[in-house]
């Protein structure tokens, strides 16, 4: 039984990461949607309305990014790289972050960034 769900489990794994060419850090990199209630909610006391916003700013710069994407001609591993780099350092400061309006500006760039990889 056990031979049985470590061939299943290598067939999805292979199917995820070599098939479909998913690589791992796509699979972790929208974790900063997860902390956002509590950054709303702990650090910046915005309340449910405050926590709409920054969930849609995050909305707005991967719908930014995907209109670059989509009119902006051929992307490259560059594009990766960059969206990579934005969407850590946005995280790095957003933790660093007490105000509201900051927090809402870096949210559009690491949506920005998180779709760019």
């Amino acid at each position: 039984m056990e031979a049985l769900l470590l061939a299943i489990y290598g067939f999805f794994v292979w199917l995820i990461f070599i098939k479909f060419k998913w690589l791992p850090w796509n699979t972790t990199s929208q974790v900063i949607v997860v902390i956002i209630p509590v950054v709303a909610d702990e650090i910046l006391h915005s309340g449910p309305s405050g926590l709409g916003f920054l969930m849609a700013a995050s909305g707005v710069g991967s719908l930014l990014a995907a209109l670059w994407l989509a009119f902006g001609g051929q992307g490259n591993v560059r594009y990766l790289a960059y969206g990579a780099i934005l969407l850590g350092l946005a995280e790095v400061v957003l933790s660093l972050s007490s105000s509201f309006p900051v927090s809402l500006m870096l949210l559009v760039v690491a949506g920005f960034g998180g779709l760019q990889m």
